[in-house]
């Protein structure tokens, strides 16, 4: 019995001697060791991520919009801002409305290797498969060799995280950023090495740089440090300082940039206010929600178009700032439950996107159709992963950096491409799961395998319960209309037609502008039909989408419903013309 308490005590701490293999900076005050075999599994690890993108990527260039970027607004921006700094524009004449670092570095890789998204993906697959590697180093240094190999692998082969790579969107360089200042901050070891918090201020404020939200580390990691009871007080508010000093010198070129700009303090970017509207407003639904074009006001086209005003971007964010915080306030109890059905779809298992649809996409990408790691069963094993490891002693950083992610997309809306860095958490506590329960196997430990399974069982429930409200085809018709009107510019009408009826036949994203886009749909289709010869069914198609708008014309703009009225009388014109009735046969 004694022998049998003593393994259980050491199951619950995770103590050294029980963890597999070495584990760097595990001894106070002594450097860490990395053996060969470390270097050659995480050299094998990259490959087989890097092989897995490359794979994707080359199956993802049969969709015929792959090398497009019009298909997806903030794509649209961060390609246009970046062939503009490519260009020698590296200061723009406003500030920041997406994420700086981005574009950035983008424009690098354009300027290196020329522009286009394939640049991008190639650049972003190595960016991912790299942050595979980091997740084996942190599983390593916080559980040891085999929980850190099983991290990466799940995250080399986690299915959303490869199709993000392929997406001109900032989600790999943010995953790869906190990832790389997770591993610099659990590197400290017993010691509060100042190198090590200063550097990982700084990639903590490069993060922040990619993705705001990142600002959230400091006092997440700070918190941690504050409660390391082994240092002086004195020694732990010097190592938060640290911390955040190297953040704000990271951000601070951004920040002087955006004040030379527009002659106001733009922190990173003017877009803060529209994510808190669009979160917590009266439209918001949890996920991302389209704007009324009455509050759009120094939106995307504005900025892409060089028409934006510098000063009045900065009034409009802080204005809709103001205007969410006062909703916010005087609908108390409408917030508290919205943010409660925001922390629901934070661990569901569905990927919620806007246009950039996984499940869409899948269709194009056979390896993205196999069972590869999802967030349906990797997440509840993180979350069980999480509980033994806080009961360890040993898991209270990552829950930090985990609660950060959590609490910042609460806070504004939840999207599938904004859990990647808790989904790498996740992904190393699952890692540490994995090894706990081999070695409660092998003690025969049978009260708390039994206790984890039902942990276990009850998050796999919740992550994957029934969510009527967002479908996996949400959004199918947004898809289907912007494939349509690929082909109608490369003149395959019969295919467009096809693809426009399939859109009108397919869920669409809760937008504003849903009865334009279906209209829009409707009157592509009598454009084929009329370019294919088919006048009569051009003449009906047409004349009855007029009709329907002109009984309801509810979310369709005159201008619009102008222009279906021109085309339908100019098919009447060529009907009435001598050779119609041949032509239309």
């Amino acid at each position: 019995m004694a022998e049998r308490r003593r393994d259980q005590r050491s199951l619950r701490r995770q103590a050294p001697s029980t963890r597999q293999g070495p584990s760097p900076g595990a001894s106070p005050g002594r450097a860490a060791t990395f053996p060969a075999r470390f270097w050659l599994v995480s050299l094998a690890l990259f490959a087989l991520a890097l092989a897995f993108r490359l794979i994707v990527q080359h199956q993802i260039s049969t969709w015929p919009l792959f090398d497009q970027v019009e298909f997806i607004a903030d794509s649209r921006y961060y390609d246009l801002m970046a062939r503009r700094v490519a260009g020698g524009n590296l200061v723009l004449n406003h500030a920041y409305f997406l994420s700086p670092l981005y574009i950035y570095l983008l424009a690098a890789a354009y300027a290196l290797f020329g522009t286009g998204p394939a640049t991008a993906f190639t650049l972003q697959a190595v960016l991912s498969a790299a942050s595979c590697v980091l997740a084996y180093w942190i599983g390593r240094r916080l559980f040891g060799e085999i929980a850190g190999l099983i991290a990466g692998l799940l995250l080399a082969l986690y299915g959303f995280v490869i199709y993000q790579s392929m997406m001109l969107l900032p989600g790999t360089l943010v995953l790869f950023l906190n990832l790389l200042a997770l591993w610099i901050i659990v590197g400290l070891g017993e010691r509060l090495s100042p190198g090590r918090l200063l550097a990982g201020g700084l990639v903590i404020g490069l993060a922040a740089a990619a993705k705001a939200n990142a600002l959230l580390l400091v006092p997440a990691a700070g918190l941690v440090i504050l409660l390391r009871r082994e240092h002086t007080p004195l020694r732990r508010w010097q190592g938060v300082l640290l911390l955040a000093t190297g953040s704000l010198l990271a951000v601070a070129p951004f920040t002087l940039h955006n004040y030379a700009a527009s002659d106001r303090f733009v922190l990173l970017s003017t877009t803060g206010g529209r994510n808190l509207w669009k979160g917590n407003g009266p439209g918001a639904t949890g996920t991302h929600a389209f704007m009324e074009k009455a509050l759009t006001g120094m939106g995307l086209q504005p900025h892409m178009a060089d028409e934006v005003d510098a000063q009045a971007a900065v009034a409009d964010s802080r204005r809709l700032t103001e205007e969410a915080l006062q909703y916010m306030a005087t609908h108390p109890g409408r917030t508290a439950q919205l943010w409660l059905e925001k922390l629901g779809l934070f661990f569901h298992a569905r990927e919620l996107g806007i246009r950039d649809q996984y499940y869409f996409i899948r269709q194009y990408v056979p390896l993205l159709r196999l069972p590869l790691p999802a967030f349906a069963w990797v997440v509840p094993l993180g979350l069980v992963g999480l509980v033994t490891a806080l009961r360890a002693g040993r898991g209270s950083l990552i829950a930090a950096f985990l609660a950060a992610q959590v609490l910042s997309f609460v806070l504004i809306f939840v999207l599938g491409r904004y859990r990647l860095v808790a989904v790498a958490c996740l992904a190393i506590l699952a890692g540490h799961q994995f090894v706990w329960w081999w070695q409660a196997l092998r003690t025969r430990l049978w009260r708390p395998l039994a206790v984890t399974g039902v942990l276990l069982l009850i998050a796999l429930l919740l992550v994957n319960r029934p969510l009527p409200a967002f479908p996996t085809d949400r959004g199918f018709g947004d898809q289907y209309l912007a494939l349509g009107r690929y082909y109608m510019s490369q003149r395959d009408f019969p295919t467009a037609i096809e693809t426009f009826s399939q859109a009108l036949e397919a869920r669409w994203v809760e937008q504003p502008y849903l009865a334009s886009s279906q209209a829009d749909a409707r009157f592509r289709i009598g454009l084929c039909q009329f370019f294919l010869g088919r006048k009569v069914e051009a003449r009906d198609t047409l004349a009855q989408l007029l009709d329907d708008l002109r009984r309801d014309p509810d979310g369709v703009e005159a201008a619009q419903i102008e222009e279906i009225r021109r085309a339908l009388q100019q098919v009447e014109q060529s009907l009435a013309a001598p050779d119609s009735s041949r032509t239309s046969e």
